[in-house]
């Protein structure tokens, strides 16, 4: 049964990213970002080269992973694949929730936390924001956790390594998941090893990785998102003291509590394993409040979203099955009660394909007689740019 509503789900999820992309509403920015990096470094034109920021993604995240999907740009003519991809590493890592809660808690509640992770509001507004490669972090995180459970070491460093790549700050939490093997599992080899490749990577990405593509591209070495989400020049103590008082912000405590309100407070009951995800909140609350980043919405949730519904799984198997038996029916009606997908659904999102067809096409007209000038503008290289060959997704 939650094979086959993962099933379900995923036709859902894709047809109304599909409808809502030919209905010109999805994030165009931010798609054609991963959509042209992918492309560009298929077709050779640079390792993740964005032509509209005229230097590769790699410059401002360190995300390596991304790269296994470049063969997928040079078969898909536009970005469409990646709202596909998006969509089934959602469905994959409910499934694989589903079956790493199995062995802890009944069925019922096991079944439960599988409609929260796939109809929740918070889930939603991460599943229905393309694309980022970080939509890949809670398969692969609950993925690595699988593997632990049963011992699949091998499985394990690879889906490890799989994940660090989606972003550099997946470390965190794989940092603390490495802590709390050793300190808490008393699997003191796996932890500490877990926990110091982590760090190396984190390490790497901050000091070598992100300064190498920021230097390769002649751009300054301060990277702009640092300004742009904390607003703060520099770090002193009176940086310190703005960060805390965000942290300690009304804002950040209403974030907090939606957080836990997405596992019905489930992963309230599991305090431990929610403190792998404590350090990587903080650095998102800890930015400009009002941002997306602060908020922990959309595609900021993905790297939060594995350890808070694992957390939720332990926090459901401390209860007494037999004076909870209503809780699974309770949980599921406190997470998805809110759920957007079906007003979603009621707006009729085909409404509007048949008028956005127009534009489109008259759009890819223009691409196209931009890209006959291009191949033929031999003696001007910036009008050669991948930005113009290929047309705007």
């Amino acid at each position: 049964m939650a094979l086959a509503l993962c099933a379900v789900m995923f036709l859902v999820y894709s047809s109304l990213g599909l409808l809502r992309h030919f209905s010109l509403e999805t994030n165009g920015f931010d798609l054609s970002v991963f959509d042209y990096a992918l492309w560009s470094t298929a077709a050779g034109h640079g390792t993740a080269y964005v032509p509209m920021f005229g230097y590769s993604l790699f410059a401002q995240h360190a995300m390596p992973t991304l790269l296994l999907l470049s063969p997928l740009a040079v078969v898909f003519g536009a970005p469409v694949y990646l709202i596909v991809v998006q969509t089934a590493c959602f469905v994959i890592a409910a499934y694989l929730l589903f079956l790493f809660a199995r062995p802890h808690v009944p069925r019922g509640m096991a079944f439960a936390l599988l409609l929260m992770f796939l109809l929740g509001r918070r889930p939603y507004s991460a599943a229905t924001s393309y694309f980022y490669i970080e939509s890949a972090e809670p398969m692969l995180v609950l993925g690595l956790l699988l593997a632990w459970r049963r011992r699949r070491m091998v499985a394990y460093w690879i889906l490890i390594a799989l994940a660090l790549g989606c972003k550099e700050d997946v470390a965190l939490y794989v940092i603390m998941f490495g802590l709390f093997l050793a300190l808490v599992k008393r699997e003191s080899l796996l932890g500490s090893l877990t926990a110091a490749v982590a760090a190396a990577w984190l390490a790497t990405a901050l000091l070598v990785w992100i300064p190498h593509w920021r230097a390769a591209y002649a751009l300054p070495a301060a990277n702009p998102f640092v300004l742009e989400n904390y607003g703060l020049a520099r770090v002193d103590g009176a940086a310190l003291a703005i960060l805390l008082g965000r942290l300690l912000s009304r804002w950040s405590v209403a974030r907090l509590f939606t957080l836990a309100s997405a596992t019905g407070f489930l992963c309230v009951l599991s305090p431990l394993w929610l403190t792998i995800a404590v350090p990587g909140m903080l650095v998102n609350l800890a930015t400009i409040p009002g941002k997306g980043q602060s908020g922990l919405g959309g595609h900021y949730l993905w790297a939060v979203l594995p350890w808070i519904f694992a957390a939720a799984v332990f926090g459901g198997s401390r209860l007494n099955t037999r004076e909870w038996k209503w809780l699974p029916v309770i949980v599921f009606i406190i997470a998805v009660a809110d759920t957007p997908l079906p007003r979603t659904i009621l707006q009729r999102p085909w409404r509007t394909v048949a008028a956005a067809a127009a534009v489109r096409i008259a759009g890819a007209g223009r691409s196209l007689l931009i890209g006959r000038a291009v191949r033929t503008a031999e003696s001007d290289p910036a009008l050669a740019s991948p930005s113009i060959a290929r047309p705007w997704p």
